[in-house]
């Protein structure tokens, strides 16, 4: 027999599912979905609200533990260079630094048509036409190292 718990479980679970697909790649609101997909086959054995809310915080929990696996097994995978991102690309370049037309204590340079602001990474003076390689990327700064 269908009950409102049957009809309950079953929209919470489009509900979480709604959410995850807000938040791609958190994966909580995923594992809540599997917890309710969990007390809803409950709900078909007619078990009282009680059980079933245990189906849904057991649900929950077996696939947040999956989650977590899954995730602590890919993170070593996120770190290898295959799968490194655009701004990593930069990395290695030759540019040319020139002083900011604003500020002449800020250095910028040109990289695939984008003015990026510079730092020297041992904190030397940088100089007007100067050669650099990109050692790093932090935020918007490209961290560079002259070139002899």
């Amino acid at each position: 027999m269908i009950y409102n718990s049957t009809f309950l479980w079953f929209g919470l679970i489009f509900f979480f599912l709604f959410l995850e697909m807000g938040h791609p790649g958190l994966l909580y609101f995923l594992s809540f979905s599997c917890g309710a997909f969990c007390a809803l086959m409950a709900t078909l054995y007619d078990l009282s609200m009680g059980l079933q809310l245990v189906a849904f915080l057991a649900g929950t929990c077996v696939a947040l533990g999956f989650v977590h696996f899954y995730v602590k097994a890919k993170k070593n995978q996120l770190q290898s260079p295959g799968h490194r991102s655009n701004l990593d690309a930069l990395i290695g370049k030759k540019i040319t630094v020139f002083v900011s037309k604003q500020d002449s204590k800020v250095w910028q340079a040109h990289v695939a048509g984008q003015i990026w602001l510079v730092k020297s990474v041992h904190h030397e003076p940088l100089e007007d036409g100067q050669q650099a390689v990109i050692v790093d990327v932090q935020g918007c700064h490209l961290r560079v190292d002259k070139v002899n």
